[in-house]
C-alpha cells in the first residue's frame, strides 16, 4: 500500500498558476496566500491534470479539459502578433471545420470546442491555428475513458 500512495503522490496534477486578488481592489498581490492582517485576500489556483500544449516559434497552442472526458475542450493560444488574422482548422474523424478569427490585442486567442462526432464514443481531434508568423498544431483525445490517472 505504501508504494501505491507514493506513486499517487508523484502523479498529482501540476499546479499551473496561483494568483492572489484583493476583493476590495481586485489587484494581483504577491503577499502570502493567507496573510494574517487582511481577511479579504483570497487565492485562485488553476490545476490542469492532463497538460497538453505545443509551440511553433513564439506561438503556443494548448487544450484544456472543460469536462472530465473532453466533450468540451477549451483552446488557448498565445504568442501571436496583436490582432493577427488567424486561420483555424480542426478535424475529428472525417469531420473537418475551417474558419477564421482574429487574435486579441495581446496576441491571444481563446475558443470553446465541442469535438465529438455523431455515432462515435471517443476519438482524437487535430487543431491548427495559423498566422503569418507561426502555425502550432495540436492533437487531443475526447470521449469516454480518454483521460485516466495511471
Amino acid at each position: 500500500m505504501q508504494g501505491v500512495k507514493a506513486r499517487a503522490k508523484a502523479r498529482l496534477p501540476m499546479i499551473q498558476s496561483i494568483w492572489l486578488f484583493s476583493l476590495a481592489g481586485a489587484n494581483p498581490s504577491d503577499s502570502p496566500l493567507f496573510p494574517r492582517n487582511d481577511a479579504q485576500i483570497r487565492g485562485f489556483v488553476s490545476v490542469q491534470p492532463f497538460p497538453n500544449a505545443t509551440t511553433d516559434k513564439a506561438c503556443k497552442l494548448e487544450s484544456v479539459l472543460g469536462t472530465p472526458d473532453g466533450e468540451l475542450t477549451f483552446i488557448q493560444a498565445t504568442g501571436f502578433a496583436p490582432n493577427a488574422e488567424l486561420t483555424i482548422k480542426s478535424q475529428s474523424y472525417d469531420e473537418k471545420h475551417d474558419y477564421t478569427a482574429k487574435a486579441d490585442d495581446d496576441g491571444t486567442y481563446f475558443s470553446a470546442l465541442l469535438p465529438a462526432v455523431a455515432g462515435k464514443e471517443s476519438g482524437k481531434t487535430v487543431i491548427e491555428v495559423k498566422s503569418a508568423s507561426c502555425s502550432p498544431k495540436l492533437h487531443f483525445q475526447w470521449g469516454e475513458n480518454s483521460y485516466q490517472l495511471e
